[in-house]
């Protein structure tokens, strides 16, 4: 088994690793959030745990060097303060480190905390006799001779009071973490000149992008971050709250402006010191994939600021006053997306000779894009009209559809899995129920019946399977399931054993609407 990087894909890792090789050693500091798949654990597999051991120490090594170089890139440009925050940090992880001991030293000394340097010197001394019985090296005992003379200090290092003062406010250079770029991004103009308007004005704005999984939030959000990056000067933020806890969060964002924040151990603490380094600044926070209001709140620059905070979230989240959503849909059939979608990974005569069949394809998987960008990349790998008629006939099998859409490590299904993992109990039950609608809409009588619940009970489920966007709704009143969506509920319905009986309740509920003999002129309801 091995990862394919040509797939599409998200990796920390390699935005790391990148970072580090093009010399943004901010960047780098900032991704690190702790040690690699820290307290993972699988039983009986040596070799996975010599793998994870091993590629863990290195990207430690890798990050003390960042450290350590940008520590020596804030100093040469002056901005003290932050390097004495990075070189803070390098030591809480690598303590025993005498080089950044020295570095911390002379930073000290160089910020006229003449005390505090010679202090750390006792101090380094004190932990290299108990931890390993030796004395510091000469240039250790030579920096602190140099800083005992009063030879290095303030305005030491040979420039000019003017040169050190152009230095001290030369600006750094802006984080930008947002993902590499989508190469298979389509369509959306008419969300992005919406958000666009609303996210360049000044001031504090929030925005949700809020839609089902595979819709394409992540994608459209760092398309965002790269178009609009000129409009805030102090940087792109991108913090996946799916993936990192709050104050792993907090440190990555405190960090991307060069501040250690590890020293406090809660999350308001952190929180605010996250709120002030905002405070006066222009920077656009994209927190992805949202699950609840209670991941944001700690993560939100304070009211009075003029950053701007962009969501992506599968749920209608209550934030904060003031905040703007809006659903993003699949693509609409008339907008020619699917075929521009597909034409990223097909030549254009293929897609113009299958035209018909590529849209029908499109048609059986509710046009969602992920489901299309992954077919799409399976057709690339036979790239012919026989292939593509092939998967058009063979996707017509609901019972096969999930399965087809996958490609290496990425599919439909486990996308939809996540949320439904989120669900309670009562709340899948319902939702596996509504499979029985075979994609049609329905209103909340009809789905009473079909799932055995009051109509009050039922109106609650169904309001709230649309707010983790599980649910359209067509019209006023009346809901049905995304035509994959409602595959996977069958799926689960069916493995439930409960699809007979879910199907009996509604044949059952509709025979009651059709007009009696006895009152021809009745209207039917449907």
């Amino acid at each position: 088994i091995a990862f394919n990087p040509q797939s599409l894909h998200q990796l920390d890792v390699a935005d790391f690793a990148n970072a580090l090789q093009s010399g943004n050693y901010a960047q780098a500091a900032a991704l690190y959030a702790g040690p690699f798949l820290d307290d993972f654990y699988v039983a009986d597999s040596d070799l996975l745990e010599d793998w994870m051991v091993t590629t863990r120490e290195r990207l430690h090594q890798q990050m003390l060097t960042a450290l350590s170089k940008l520590t020596e890139q804030q100093e040469t440009q002056g901005k003290l303060d932050n390097a004495l925050a990075s070189v803070r940090r390098l030591l809480a992880l690598a303590p025993w480190q005498e080089e950044a001991h020295c570095q911390l030293m002379r930073l000290l000394a160089r910020s006229g905390q003449r005390s505090a340097a010679l202090a750390q010197y006792d101090t380094l001394t004190q932990m290299l006799m108990d931890e390993l019985g030796v004395s510091p090296a000469p240039e250790t005992d030579a920096l602190y001779d140099q800083i005992l003379a009063g030879e290095i200090g303030p305005l030491s290092s040979g420039v000019s009071r003017s040169a050190a003062s152009a230095m001290a406010i030369a600006p750094a250079e802006p984080p930008f973490q947002a993902l590499a770029q989508p190469s298979h991004f389509v369509g959306r103009r008419a969300e992005i000149e919406r958000l666009r308007t609303q996210m360049s004005a000044p001031g504090l704005h929030i925005h949700a992008i809020v839609g089902m999984g595979g819709v394409g939030k992540t994608t459209l959000a760092t398309h965002l971050a790269y178009e609009l990056r000129d409009h805030f000067p102090d940087g792109v933020l991108w913090a996946r709250l799916d993936t990192s806890d709050t104050m792993s969060l907090l440190t990555m964002l405190a960090g991307a402006y060069g501040v250690d924040v590890t020293r406090y151990q809660t999350i308001d603490s952190r929180s605010a010191i996250v709120r002030s380094l905002l405070a006066d600044k222009r920077a656009l926070l994209i927190l992805d994939n949202a699950e609840n209001s209670n991941q944001v709140a700690p993560l939100l620059p304070p009211t009075t600021g003029s950053c701007t905070v962009l969501l992506t979230t599968r749920h209608d989240l209550a934030i904060t006053d003031g905040w703007q959503q809006f659903e993003l849909r699949p693509f609409t059939p008339d907008s020619g997306d699917a075929l521009t979608l597909f034409g990223r990974f097909l030549s254009s005569t293929l897609v113009q000779e299958q035209k018909d069949c590529l849209l029908e394809i499109a048609d059986l998987v509710g046009h969602l894009p992920l489901a299309l960008a992954l077919i799409a990349g399976q057709l690339a790998r036979h790239p012919t009209a026989a292939a593509v008629q092939r998967f058009h006939a063979a996707l017509q099998e609901t019972n096969a559809r999930l399965s087809m859409i996958q490609r290496e490590n990425r599919s439909v299904r486990a996308t939809f899995e996540l949320s439904y993992q989120q669900l309670s109990a009562v709340q899948q039950s319902f939702f596996r129920q509504l499979a029985i609608f075979n994609g049609d809409d329905f209103d909340s009588q009809a789905a009473a019946a079909v799932t055995e619940t009051s109509l009050t009970e039922a109106q609650t489920q169904l309001q709230q399977l649309h707010k983790f966007s599980l649910l359209q709704e067509s019209t006023l009143g009346r809901y049905r399931l995304h035509p994959l969506l409602r595959d996977f509920a069958l799926e689960l319905l069916v493995a439930q054993q409960e699809e007979r009986p879910t199907a009996e309740r509604m044949i059952a509920h509709y025979l009651t609407l059709v007009p009696t003999a006895e009152a021809p002129d009745a209207a039917v309801v449907t």
